[in-house]
């Protein structure tokens, strides 16, 4: 009698154990179709974060190359600015009638449009 429990008893617990193992290999098979749907959702995100890193390397090249375009031209001007008020004082210094247009040059030169500042 003893072994017909025994037996009945290890016939439940295999029943249980198939049924847990059928219910964990159906959970990993739904996980799997899950993973392969992430993946292919996250493929395309990818490829636009390369895309865009690329893009924003490209500007970042772009944006140093200007400004260093734009402080040379910034000295290139200030130093045609300071020739050009080097000449001016001269021709005010030597000479001795002072038209309004020379006035309002020499005006204009004091007031430095670039910014930097220049000692006369």
């Amino acid at each position: 009698m003893e072994k017909i429990n025994q037996l009945s008893l290890l016939r439940e617990s295999n029943t249980t154990l198939r049924s847990e193992a059928e219910a964990n290999s159906k959970a990993a098979h739904d996980l799997r179709i899950k993973l392969q749907k992430v993946q292919s959702e996250l493929e395309p995100l990818k490829e636009r974060v390369r895309v865009l890193e690329a893009e924003l390397m490209a500007r970042e090249d772009h944006i140093h190359r200007l400004e260093g375009d734009n402080k040379r031209l910034k000295d290139r001007t200030e130093q045609i600015l300071s020739k050009v008020r080097s000449i001016v004082r001269v021709r005010i210094a030597t000479s001795h009638v002072y038209t309004s247009s020379s006035i309002i040059v020499w005006i204009l030169l004091r007031s430095n449009p670039c910014g930097t500042r220049s000692h006369p």
